[in-house]
């Protein structure tokens, strides 16, 4: 995890289930409100605009050949703004792959069955928000991997307001173990994490 002097944070956690993947979470300090831009949104308060793309247009979260097309296009990091080095004849479009998602799902392709043990689920992890019980289902539901539950569900405590990141105390330069928001919720065993004032 990283915080910033302002608060505002970033977590990440990979998940060795179904192959793996990165679960990332942002939280943005109250100062940065309508001043971010990019694939979390604004942070203005209006989800309806969250999806624009760096040129300015609004996609919205249905429209999912714009949204994987135009929108992902738009914030596709370019080899003169990447921080990663390549081989010869290597760029970031060497590990694009232009036909992902291979489909697209909505909950209409989920029948009462799978949406209600999805929920289920997703609900005995401590998912219970609309917007997070809502993309905790639709994950469980488009993926069958119960192991979203716990990422949807540490995001919903840490993106809350009930939570804020604590620094541990041990640790050279306060490297330490992350302070867990919420019993029972598991995505890693620990997850390391420093300030961005500790980063030399």
């Amino acid at each position: 995890m990283l915080i910033w002097p302002d608060g505002t944070w970033a977590h990440a956690a990979v998940t060795q289930s179904a192959g793996g993947w990165l679960d990332l979470s942002i939280g943005f300090s109250p100062d940065r409100r309508g001043r971010v831009s990019g694939l979390f949104g604004n942070f203005d308060a209006a989800p309806g605009n969250d999806l624009t793309t760096r040129e300015g247009a609004v996609i919205q979260s249905d429209e999912n050949s714009r949204l994987y097309g135009e929108f992902a296009d738009s914030w596709r990091g370019k080899a003169a703004d990447s921080l990663f080095d390549y081989t010869s004849g290597q760029n970031p479009e060497s590990f694009t792959d232009r036909d992902f998602p291979h489909e697209y799902h909505s909950m209409a392709d989920f029948g009462p069955d799978e949406r209600e043990s999805a929920e289920a689920t997703c609900r005995d992890a401590g998912v219970i928000g609309p917007m997070f019980l809502a993309d905790c289902v639709f994950d469980i539901g488009a993926t069958g991997e119960v192991a979203f539950a716990g990422g949807a569900a540490w995001s919903e405590i840490a993106t809350g307001n009930s939570w804020t990141p604590q620094l541990a105390t041990s640790g050279p330069g306060g490297v330490g173990n992350e302070v867990r928001p919420g019993a029972g919720i598991e995505t890693t065993d620990s997850c390391p994490f420093m300030t961005v004032a500790d980063v030399k």
